[in-house]
């Protein structure tokens, strides 16, 4: 045999073509959990789109199971690095939106339980109005969880989740 029959370029092997089948699939799989607000800022193609609100309304099965493949090959065949880009881009930002989440919901207990912790959030945000939030926080009684404490508490995280974006 010579060198030549050896440094021919075979491709990728058999094992990583199933890995990347697989990958593609189970990508799929996750574009069939999202809803049509996220799948429209994915920009998918026409076909794609189709293929993923058919497997949407199908039944766990063979069946499913077949469009998810067939979703896979679509996907093989467009510009999935694109895809995979925006759906990370999607995903960050939610990550992001559930993190602001925790901290204003943080501060608002810390608010609301402990009084020095008004100082704390004061030096945290220097451009929080101090006498707003004094007053938000008495509009909140204490005790029982009436309709009018569920409603100041809103009012309180909304105001924390202001100041935090800004």
């Amino acid at each position: 045999m010579t060198d030549e029959y050896f440094d021919e370029d075979l491709g990728p092997s058999k094992t990583q073509r199933k890995k990347e089948s697989n990958a593609l699939q189970e990508f799929g799989e996750k574009l069939t959990a999202l809803n049509d607000q996220q799948i429209a800022t994915l920009n998918l193609d026409s076909d794609i789109l189709d293929a993923v609100k058919q497997a949407r309304i199908m039944r766990p099965g063979n069946g499913r199971r077949r469009q998810i493949q067939y979703i896979g090959k679509l996907l093989r065949n467009s510009d999935f690095e694109s895809i995979q880009l925006n759906y990370d881009e999607m995903y960050k930002e939610q990550e992001n939106q559930v993190q602001l989440h925790h901290v204003c919901e943080n501060w608002r207990d810390r608010l609301i339980d402990d009084n020095s912790a008004l100082q704390d959030f004061i030096d945290q945000y220097p451009q929080a109005d101090r006498q707003q939030l004094r007053q938000l926080l008495r509009n909140i009684p204490s005790g029982d969880k009436t309709e009018k404490s569920v409603e100041s508490t809103r009012k309180l995280y909304k105001h924390i989740k202001q100041i935090i974006i800004s």
